[in-house]
């Protein structure tokens, strides 16, 4: 499963206790692209995400590079994609940040050394090096989510499936990830990412799918989509734009209805 992807989803539905949390969804992801998944809270992101990786019951089908994801072994699965969920968010094992990055390249390497040359890139571009030798439970949340990132980015897995890789970061890395995803993208992986900030995703991704309700809203490039009222709709706020030389900046603010009362 080295090399590029390319991910077919043929009619994909998922439950959870009877409530339908993605319906009958068909779309093609490819290699190369930088896909933000926006939405509001409980519109099937994660749900998406977790199916993709093959952790989740569904009916229909995924398939990569014509293969179907139930059908690869563990080991297979783990070399085709990166996954960070959001369930990984606090470890608190008193480990430190370089072997949490370097656990990232068991999937090709069992016997991965924390002195790789991809480890030290990984903490140089997350900005880790002065936290390497430190525990994970001596950092503070939002470096611990640099690290799992560094993590998730530090081995060559085509597909990398990020859920809200943003949380607890401030604005400085939080450009930094974007980046860093985006240049992934660029030289050949395929990079999914739920994203809150949609002026962010606007700005960095190559490609936009939105949930609501379970279903694809939008599957859009950004500039075309930020022309419409499709974000407005899903949200149910206004959404303004402020131009700047660097290109339009989105702003969310309620409906006049909703600041009654």
């Amino acid at each position: 499963m080295s090399g590029t992807s390319h991910i077919v989803v043929d009619h994909l539905s998922v439950s959870l206790a009877g409530r339908t949390i993605i319906d009958d969804l068909s779309l093609s992801l490819d290699a190369g692209q930088f896909i933000a998944v926006i939405g509001p809270n409980g519109s099937g992101k994660t749900t998406f995400l977790r199916a993709l990786a093959g952790q989740m019951p569904a009916s229909g089908s995924i398939a990569i590079n014509g293969t179907p994801i139930d059908r690869l072994s563990l080991p297979q699965r783990a070399r085709a994609i990166s996954y960070l969920p959001q369930d990984m968010r606090q470890p608190i094992w008193p480990v430190p940040v370089r072997d949490i990055v370097a656990l990232g390249l068991t999937p090709f390497d069992t016997h991965a050394s924390d002195d790789d040359p991809a480890v030290e890139q990984q903490l140089q571009d997350f900005d880790l090096i002065d936290l390497a030798e430190r525990g994970v439970d001596r950092i503070s949340g939002g470096e611990r989510m640099r690290a799992l990132l560094a993590r998730a980015m530090v081995g060559p897995q085509p597909i990398v499936l990020l859920d809200e890789p943003l949380n607890s970061l401030d604005p400085a890395h939080q450009l930094r990830v974007m980046d860093l995803c985006q240049k992934r993208a660029e030289a050949g992986s395929l990079v999914i990412a739920v994203i809150h900030d949609i002026d962010f995703a606007m700005r960095y991704a190559t490609r936009i799918l939105a949930f609501k309700d379970g279903r694809l809203a939008a599957d859009d490039l950004p500039r075309r989509l930020i022309k419409t009222d499709v974000l407005a709709k899903i949200f149910g706020v206004a959404v303004a734009q402020a131009q700047t030389p660097d290109g339009p900046i989105l702003a969310m603010r309620p409906h006049r209805d909703l600041d009654r009362g």
